[in-house]
């Protein structure tokens, strides 16, 4: 019988507003004398997004996230636009910025969907690869009393597939 449900946070119950899209990503590029092309975000995150998915990945590790930002700043053209020390300083500025939950928005259905569950009795858990703060999330988005539990990666030490960071998160919600 199922009791539990558990929800990835990014992209999932939130997306990145403005400040992580292409102008975004120009606006923190050109603090650090970088120059990109906005208009070449979306092919620059979909040539990044294999640093991700490589399976290999187990233990949390912020130079993974890093690596992924500096990524997508040089697919924007960074890399002719500025120094690999300046590509490097603004992902390792966007990837801190990243864990600021005033910079997400929630989708609409978030809340009654999660109010829904409760009220069928199940426990709702979160489990996220993000360096966020979960507590943080979801006092910033008034989730309070909806979530049972949640383990990020960055605190549990694994990111997902890992099984440790599915078992943490069964055991936080009993």
């Amino acid at each position: 019988m199922t009791t539990a449900v558990f929800f990835d946070v990014d992209f999932t119950l939130i997306y990145p507003g403005p400040t992580f899209q292409g102008d975004g990503y120009a606006r923190f590029c050109a603090k650090h004398g970088i120059a990109v092309d906005p208009s070449r975000f979306s092919d620059a995150v979909n040539a990044a997004s294999p640093i991700l998915d490589d399976d290999q990945r187990v233990a949390y590790d912020h130079e993974l996230f890093v690596r992924y930002t500096a990524a997508i700043i040089d697919g924007m053209g960074g890399a002719q636009g500025g120094t690999a020390e300046a590509v490097d300083a603004c992902a390792r500025e966007m990837y801190d910025e990243w864990a600021a939950c005033q910079h997400f928005f929630l989708y609409d259905d978030v809340k009654p969907v999660l109010q829904e569950l409760g009220r069928a009795g199940y426990k709702v858990g979160l489990i996220s690869n993000s360096n966020r703060c979960l507590k943080a999330f979801q006092e910033y988005f008034t989730l309070n009393g909806l979530i049972a539990g949640a383990v990020s990666s960055m605190e549990h030490g694994f990111l997902k597939p890992h099984p440790s960071i599915f078992e943490a998160a069964l055991k936080l919600v009993g």
